[in-house]
C-alpha cells in the first residue's frame, strides 16, 4: 500500500500541472483549491500564475505587479500567517483588496505605456530572434560569446523604458556586443506557430516553464549547457544592469 501511494503522488502531481496548463481551466472548481506551489514546489509556479491570471482575468500590466515570484510568495504568505488556507480565490482576494487602494492606481499608472511609449524604442543594441534555448547556445558558441535571452513584450512599459534608457546606454551596449548574443524573446508576438499556439505563447512558456518567471522585462545569461549564470528583472540603474552583464561574464 506504501509502495502504490509512493508511486501515485508524482503522477498525481504531473496531471495536476498538465490539467493547470491547458488553454481551459474550469474556474468554479479551482478557486477553491489550494495553490499547487505550496503542494509541490516551485516547478508547478508557472500553472499557479496561468490560474491565477485566467481566473482572475489579470491583464498584462497586473500580472507584472502582482505575479512576480517575489509579490505571489508574499500574498500566499500572507494568508497562511492569518491562518487560512492559501487558495487561488484568497490570493485574488487578496489583490482585489489591494486594487481598491489609492496606491494601486498610481502603481498602475507608472506601468502603462505613454502613447509614445507602445512601440520598442530605435535603440542601436542588436539582436536575434528567439527560437529557443537550445538554438540560442548553437548561435553564441558559433560566435564565441555568451548567451543573453530578453523576454519583453509589446504591451510592456517597462521594457520601452529600458530601451530607451538602460540598453541604449554606451558602456551597455560595448559589453554587449562584444561579448553577448542578445536574443529576442517577445512574449506577446501573434505570429501563428501552428493552429494551437503563437510565437508569443511559446516564448511565455519557456520563460515560465525554464526559469520559473512570468514578468517582462526579463534577462538571463545562460551557459553552453543552458546552466543559469546570471539574471535581471527591470531596472533603471545603469550600473547594477552592467554588474549583471559581468556576473554573466565572470561566471565559468
Amino acid at each position: 500500500m506504501r509502495m502504490t501511494i509512493r508511486i501515485l503522488i508524482p503522477f498525481l502531481f504531473v496531471s495536476q500541472i498538465s490539467l493547470a496548463q491547458t488553454s481551459s481551466i474550469d474556474c468554479a472548481k479551482t478557486l477553491n483549491q489550494e495553490l499547487l506551489v505550496v503542494k509541490y514546489g516551485k516547478d508547478s509556479l508557472p500553472a499557479d500564475i496561468k490560474i491565477l491570471q485566467q481566473c482572475g482575468r489579470l491583464d498584462s500590466t497586473d500580472a507584472e505587479i502582482f505575479l512576480s515570484t517575489q509579490v505571489l510568495g508574499s500574498l500566499i504568505f500572507s494568508l497562511q500567517n492569518d491562518h487560512k488556507q492559501p487558495t487561488y480565490s484568497g490570493v485574488l482576494n487578496l489583490i482585489d483588496q489591494f486594487k481598491k487602494s489609492p496606491g494601486y492606481h498610481k502603481y498602475r499608472a507608472e506601468r502603462t505605456p505613454d502613447p509614445l511609449e507602445t512601440s520598442p524604442a530605435s535603440y542601436k543594441l542588436e539582436t536575434e530572434p528567439f527560437v529557443d534555448v537550445g538554438n540560442s547556445i548553437k548561435k553564441s558558441k558559433s560566435k564565441n560569446k555568451k548567451v543573453l535571452i530578453y523576454f519583453t513584450a509589446l504591451s510592456s512599459a517597462n521594457a520601452r523604458r529600458m530601451e530607451q534608457t538602460v540598453l541604449s546606454d554606451d558602456k551597455v551596449l560595448v559589453i554587449l556586443s562584444e561579448n553577448y548574443v542578445v536574443f529576442n524573446a517577445s512574449v506577446d508576438d501573434n505570429t501563428k506557430l501552428n493552429s494551437a499556439t503563437t510565437t508569443g505563447r511559446k516564448n511565455l512558456k519557456i520563460q515560465q516553464e525554464k526559469f520559473k518567471q512570468g514578468s517582462q522585462p526579463y534577462f538571463v545569461v545562460v551557459d553552453y549547457s543552458g546552466k543559469v549564470l546570471a539574471e535581471s528583472g527591470y531596472t533603471n540603474n545603469v550600473k547594477g544592469f552592467t554588474d549583471f552583464l559581468n556576473k554573466g561574464l565572470s561566471a565559468p
